[in-house]
């Protein structure tokens, strides 16, 4: 058809086709166009062939011709239109070679960049190249690659696809300066103010100062070089960019004193007061009643004098934060020379020092700052930093000295360091601990467990400190235990009782100790001790000694007290039902039910070896008898 369009589908077998998408214009004129129009004929023919082109599916021809047609008339609605759509289907027909494909498809949407159908398949092309289209760290990566690759149009399509994805002020000015690059001055500045709005930094000032000034916009431009020398005033590019900014305004009018005098601030603020004078004087020239520019020259020898100070001390600020501090201090120094009443300039030499770790030359520093400015807060903090640095530095040494002293094996000379730092640092449970391992090494356990106990004091929740106190105790308590468990054995029950007592007031938490005490007291007949053992057994591990609830029933009725007797053989069986003592326990309570006064007394050990005694006799008669050795069995 001529002036219509031609409806064009791509073959379904094309991975990242969309039926129904296609819309080709097909564009004609007549041999009698008048010769005015003739280059309008010849952009019509262009536009004819390439729909020709693409309907042959030869992409790269169609492309070639929509693009002389726009050459030849970049305002042709309906190349453009074509040129997108052939674009689109070259990049299908490359799909197999996604990183020529992604190219195409950014030129179809960069003419037309909201067709949702390219950008679905843009969206394909960028998942077959294992990436994440919903990715903004993905979509930044490739615009990135774009830009690199010289594919600003790509880059443009994937910076704004990011930027839907997460509004960030680093994009917005990456995007700007592809919109610069392509002369797209509007564009860019749009950019820049967005990213402005989400994040203004000296750096985006001068590009949008630059960006102003390239479409010769120069009161925008020289604000915005001033809002970046705000943000950042000892800036060189701002500096620069400001200068080039008012050699800009003085080329469009050198006679204008303002002029002038924005120039020569301009170089005053990047130390060239040299030009700045004869900017000064170059604008009193065309108004020498100029009362700016006779107060600005005036002030230009205090000026130049503040500039030189800090010029030193900036100097000396950068090198003290690289860590080279004797070289900050000779610049402090300098800037003195140009000021030595400036108490500031002592309070940068005191903190260099303080860095340094010369905390003596720190304080007298900071105390010459004081002389000059007794209100002077950095002076007074930093006095007190230089001389709480300064012991804190004298502790790490002692501790250090310390610490040798006992890998050397050197334990007396190490406690006494040891000692020495408490007195400089009482409450430093770090020693302590320390001074306790010591001991501890020197089997002095007493002292180990004092020294632990104090680290605690000052450090509670430090569970090191309570670990090594309990290895301690149990280190000092186990002679005693074995001690204890012996005469237990031998049956000297008062020694043993005397060094169990000595082993839980080391342990008061050791449940079995309660119980073998309690044990003791039972064999030596003082059961209401014997009682009270058994209680504090369970109260620390109810549980594993849960048995301690029966043999407290019998000591209660040894005692005559039925009634709480009954009650502890029904505690033992409420906690323990199949337990050791369950069936005795039912007996007692049955028998006490039914006659409280049928209390059994506890047999003593001398009671229970005459009962042994008598049984073996009895069980040896009986066997006496089965062998009819009667004078025998009638002798015992």
């Amino acid at each position: 058809m001529v002036n219509g369009k031609i409806a064009f589908r791509l073959r379904r077998s094309m991975a990242l086709a969309l039926s129904g998408f296609w819309l080709v214009c097909l564009a004609g004129g007549t041999p009698s166009l008048p010769p005015a129009l003739a280059a309008s004929t010849q952009v019509v023919e262009l536009n004819n062939e390439g729909v020709k082109a693409l309907n042959a599916g030869n992409f790269q021809l169609a492309i070639t011709k929509f693009e002389q047609a726009l050459k030849l008339d970049p305002s042709y609605q309906l190349a453009k239109e074509n040129l997108a759509i052939a674009y689109n289907n070259y990049g299908l027909q490359l799909q197999n070679n996604p990183k020529e494909a992604i190219k195409q498809f950014h030129k179809a949407l960069y003419l037309n960049p909201n067709n949702a159908t390219t950008l679905q398949n843009l969206e394909g092309i960028i998942t077959l190249m294992r990436k994440n289209p919903k990715s903004f760290k993905d979509r930044v990566e490739l615009a990135d690659q774009a830009r690199l690759a010289g594919d600003f149009q790509g880059a443009i399509i994937e910076y704004k696809e990011a930027l839907r994805l997460k509004d960030d002020a680093n994009i917005h000015m990456k995007l700007g300066d592809v919109f610069r690059v392509r002369d797209e001055v509007d564009k860019a500045i749009e950019e820049y103010k967005a990213a402005t709005r989400t994040g203004d930094t000296a750096e985006l000032q001068v590009k949008l100062g630059q960006a102003y000034q390239a479409k010769k916009d120069l009161p925008n431009a020289i604000a915005a070089y001033g809002r970046a020398l705000q943000l950042k005033p000892d800036d060189t590019e701002v500096l620069d960019a400001l200068v080039t900014g008012w050699e800009e305004a003085l080329k469009e009018n050198p006679t204008a004193p303002e002029n002038h005098i924005g120039l020569g601030q301009a170089f005053q603020y990047r130390g060239d007061f040299a030009q700045a004078e004869a900017e000064y004087k170059q604008a009193l020239f065309f108004d020498k009643n100029n009362a700016t520019a006779k107060r600005l020259l005036a002030g230009l020898a205090e000026e130049r004098h503040k500039a030189a100070i800090a010029k030193h001390v900036n100097a000396g600020v950068d090198l003290q934060t690289r860590k080279l501090y004797d070289q900050a201090i000779a610049e402090y120094m300098k800037a003195l020379e140009e000021d030595p009443r400036n108490a500031t300039i002592w309070v940068n030499i005191g903190s260099a020092y303080q860095q340094k770790e010369d905390f003596d030359r720190a304080v007298e520093a900071y105390n010459k700052a004081l002389a000059l400015d007794p209100n002077n807060q950095a002076a007074k903090q930093g006095i007190k930093a230089s001389q709480e640095a300064k012991e804190l530095k004298q502790i790490a040494s002692m501790s250090k000295e310390a610490a040798d002293l006992f890998k050397l094996g050197k334990f007396d000379e190490a406690i006494a360091k040891y000692q020495e730092l408490i007195k400089a640092d009482p409450h430093n449970a770090a020693a302590y601990f320390s001074m306790g391992a010591t001991f501890q090494a020197k089997k002095d356990l007493d002292q180990a467990i004092a020294a632990y106990r104090q680290a605690i004091s000052f450090d509670p929740k430090n569970e090191d400190y309570k670990k090594a106190l309990e290895a301690a105790y149990e280190t000092k308590a186990s002679p005693i235990l074995e001690r204890a468990v012996k005469k237990h054995q031998e049956k000297d029950y008062a020694s043993a009782i005397d060094l169990y007592q000595q082993v839980i007031a080391l342990r008061p938490k050791n449940a079995t100790l309660w119980f073998n005490l309690a044990g003791a007291y039972y064999a030596r007949e003082d059961y209401a001790k014997a009682r009270d053992a058994y209680q504090k057994a369970i109260e620390i591990d109810p549980k594993g000694q849960v048995n301690n609830l029966y043999l407290m029933g019998v000591i209660d009725e040894h005692y005559d007290r039925a009634t709480q007797a009954i009650d502890m053989y029904k505690k033992y069986l409420a906690e323990a039902p199949s337990g050791q003592y369950a069936g005795p326990a039912k007996d007692r309570i049955k028998a006490l039910s039914a006659d409280p006064k049928a209390t059994i007394k506890i047999k003593s050990e001398a009671e229970l070896a005459k009962i042994k005694e008598a049984e073996d006799s009895f069980k040896k008669a009986v066997a006496l008898q089965q062998e009819k050795k009667w004078e025998e069995a009638i002798a015992l």
